[in-house]
């Protein structure tokens, strides 16, 4: 089995938002961290879970406590931090944990991981021995129920046999999500399609379908038609009518004011009038053409009687009824005109509808939209009667004719419903051509359509073997709580069982140089119970080592029944930060061995260190089925080339030696480790201190041995131990010494730091 596993730190420390990403075999990892990088605030934030969890909410100063604490973790400027989990095994729901630090609030959390987690940091070393001086507080009771010795082997076979049903029908569910997967592509669609991405086991096994209603097999119809669109397809045209139709109606409504009114009729002959109206127009150019002294066509000059005609013509004009003769004609006119474009509008309305109807076939979205045509005949109709009836007026001006308001109001209902069909016909128009020449986009909404109606077909087809899995994991479910009624049937005390442990493992990194008192809860020294004088007599390297081991036997006490021990998730945050290199071994194999002992089964950890050292054993003995390194706010996979003995530490203090890097509280440590490691390279008889003191260049600083060997460990103090200048000065001189005696290691570290 595998597992998808993520860790988030979300505005925690100096994290912004790192996060660890892998697919593992086994929880069970290591973490390499540069100095400064928030290493600290990973463990802290798990530590968080367990404060919360034993918190007496009875006891104001504990709440307090922990208010502050949590308020720490966030990132300055930020009101939140978060520490997100998730864990996936393969063919199971996501586990989620979330953590989430505010300031002034206790920490919330949301977990249905079912782990317990148990953190080693400087943390649980401060509250459960340092504040107690190293002298143990005996409050570990009650106990872990066991397993009772009772045949179940053929329940567990059951178990077994529902299990493997389980398998093979998730096994089918993910078959047919892969097929339906590789369809898809096969039509172009892209695998980062959020449609697409829907598309999964999870999501399938809820058997929740979309709004999609489209059947698959009608939208890959749709889908084909569309791909065989001509390329170049020209737009469709729509030409709007030109008219202006409000001024159009005034001047129906000036030609009705004409019709109703009288006017008074002219006083020359009616034959003089007949004549003038047949050639009115000829008349009124020629007599805006002459010059006054010859015909402006023949040119003949005018005679007498030319005079007097023409004296007739102009007083005609001025005559009332000319006027409005005048006016109707061109009214008539306009309307004629009118007539004449609406009519035409109306025809190439019908030329853009069969155009919308060609290219709409490869639109699906557009199948229902069409062109309307609307019926002009009712207009033209009217507009006849309209121009009849001003015809009619121009031979009995004196008279008073019917109104033609009716015909108006019918005018203006038929136009307005013309205008109204005229501007979605328009916005028809542009959205069909807007997707014909952006293709794409019909193209995407098609491809997204086919997903959903792929992934609603997929629910069918999966109906029953989702049915299958429900009810063998309802039989899975009522078996396992058989077994575990039955199973639970013994108790193990807890303060024996930590005490046991203890004692192994104290045995394991001191041989018989201390033991552990069962009445007194006291480390025993030389057979003497350390009551009150533990913090003396143990060294700072073995208050640390002490510590350790009391967390490794704990975690008997964390749990309360055995299958408790399968989920465990250990946190160990640098347990070898102050111990000589000599135990660092020993640490490194009791991680290892936690997994040996007979009641823990499957064991989690994450290893978070910044001993290189420490790190590239965790990694060569394969205690760590997956490594990883932090620098500058990411996590990565740490290569097998970063695992070199001391070569981050040497360039660390070639960092401060030059002045690249600010001294900072472990560069002790580090110089200590250098020197360690070359001391036992070269196989020196004498001890190590010995080892400093006498070589011709660590010797000339006569604090350098006091300096690493002091503040190598742990402790209480009230102020600085050391100066900067100090750290300096000791840092030039291991660089000097390494130089003089491996000066490929120098260059290497100058390329690194390059």
């Amino acid at each position: 089995m595998s597992f998808d596993f993520n860790i988030a730190l979300t505005g925690i420390g100096p994290h912004s938002n790192t996060k660890l990403s892998s697919n593992m075999s086994s929880i069970q990892m290591a973490l390499y961290a540069d100095n400064g990088s928030g290493k600290s605030f990973i463990s802290k934030s798990f530590k968080r879970i367990s404060d919360l969890k034993y918190l007496d909410r009875t006891d104001q100063a504990q709440i307090d406590l922990l208010v502050e604490k949590s308020t720490a973790m966030v990132r300055f400027g930020e009101k939140q931090g978060i520490l997100s989990l998730s864990i996936a095994p393969d063919g199971q729901p996501q586990k989620n944990l979330s953590v989430r630090f505010e300031i002034g609030s206790l920490p919330i959390v949301s977990d249905n991981t079912g782990l317990i987690y148990h953190v080693f940091n400087s943390e649980y070393v401060r509250e459960n021995l340092e504040a107690v001086r190293y002298h143990p507080e005996d409050k570990v009771s009650g106990f872990i129920l066991g397993k009772a010795n009772i045949d179940l082997s053929k329940e567990k076979e059951q178990l077994e046999n529902y299990k493997k049903s389980e398998l093979e029908a998730i096994g089918k569910i993910r078959d047919m999500v892969a097929s339906t997967q590789r369809e898809l592509k096969a039509k172009g669609i892209q695998s980062n399609t959020k449609e697409y991405l829907a598309i999964t086991f999870e999501s399938v096994l809820r058997g929740e379908t979309n709004s999609e209603d489209q059947s698959y097999t009608s939208l890959v119809e749709k889908y084909d038609i569309l791909k065989s669109m001509p390329e170049h397809m020209q737009d469709i045209s729509y030409r709007p009518f030109p008219d202006d139709i409000e001024s159009f109606i005034v001047i129906l409504e000036n030609a009705n004011e004409i019709i109703e009114n009288k006017y008074t009729l002219s006083s020359f002959s009616e034959e003089f009038k007949k004549k003038f109206k047949d050639n009115q127009a000829f008349i009124e150019a020629g007599l805006q053409l002459s010059n006054g002294e010859s015909c402006p066509f023949c040119g003949q000059k005018y005679n007498r009687d030319a005079f007097a005609l023409i004296d007739d013509y102009n007083s005609f004009l001025q005559d009332e009824e000319s006027k409005i003769i005048k006016t109707i004609n061109g009214i008539i006119a306009k309307i004629t005109t009118f007539s004449a474009n609406f009519l035409a509008s109306s025809r190439f309305a019908k030329d853009s509808s069969n155009e919308y109807d060609k290219v709409k076939k490869y639109f699906p979205s557009f199948c229902e939209t069409y062109i309307s045509c609307v019926d002009v005949a009712t207009t033209q109709q009217v507009l006849d009667k309209i121009c009849e009836a001003l015809e009619a007026k121009k031979h009995m001006i004196s008279q008073k004719g019917a109104s033609i308001k009716p015909s108006i109001d019918i005018i203006k209902a038929e136009l307005s419903d013309y205008k109204r069909v005229e501007i979605e016909n328009i916005g028809r128009v542009k959205e069909l051509n807007s997707n014909k020449n952006n293709i794409s986009a019909e193209r995407l909404r098609l491809r997204k359509a086919l997903c959903n109606a792929r992934f609603n077909q997929l629910i069918e087809e999966s109906e029953k073997t989702r049915s299958d899995i429900v009810t063998v994991r309802e039989c899975i479910n009522d078996l396992t709580k058989e077994i575990s009624e039955k199973e639970n049937k013994v108790r193990i005390d807890k303060r024996k069982k930590l005490i046991e442990k203890l004692k192994d493992y104290l045995a394991i990194f001191f041989k018989d140089k201390y033991d552990f008192d069962e009445k007194q809860f006291s480390v025993v020294f030389q057979d003497r119970a350390l009551i009150e004088n533990t913090d003396y007599v143990l060294s700072d390297g073995e208050k640390s080592i002490l510590a350790f081991c009391f967390f490794l036997a704990n975690i008997h006490g964390v749990v309360e029944n055995e299958s408790d021990y399968n989920r465990l998730f250990l946190v160990i945050d640098d347990p070898v930060s102050s111990m000589d290199f000599n135990y660092v071994y020993n640490v490194a194999q009791a991680i290892r061995n936690i997994k040996k002992e007979p009641e823990i089964g499957r064991i989690r950890y994450l290893v978070l260190t910044h001993n290189m050292e420490f790190m590239s054993i965790l990694v060569r003995n394969k205690i760590v089925s997956k490594k990883f390194l932090l620098s500058d706010g990411t996590i990565s996979d740490f290569k097998d080339d970063y695992v070199m003995p001391y070569t981050a530490n040497l360039l660390d203090i070639y960092k401060v030696s030059i002045g690249g890097m600010k001294p900072i509280h472990t560069i002790p440590n580090q110089i200590r480790h250098v020197l360690e490691t070359t001391y036992r390279f070269e196989g020196s008889c004498g001890g190590f201190d010995d080892y400093i003191l006498n070589n011709e260049i660590l010797g000339k600083n006569g604090c350098l041995y006091s300096l690493i060997e002091d503040h190598s460990h742990g402790g209480l103090r009230t102020s600085k131990g050391y100066t900067d200048n100090m750290l300096i000065d000791s840092c030039r001189m291991v660089v000097d010494f390494i130089a003089s005696k491996y000066p490929g290691q120098i260059e290497e570290v100058k390329r690194l730091s390059a």
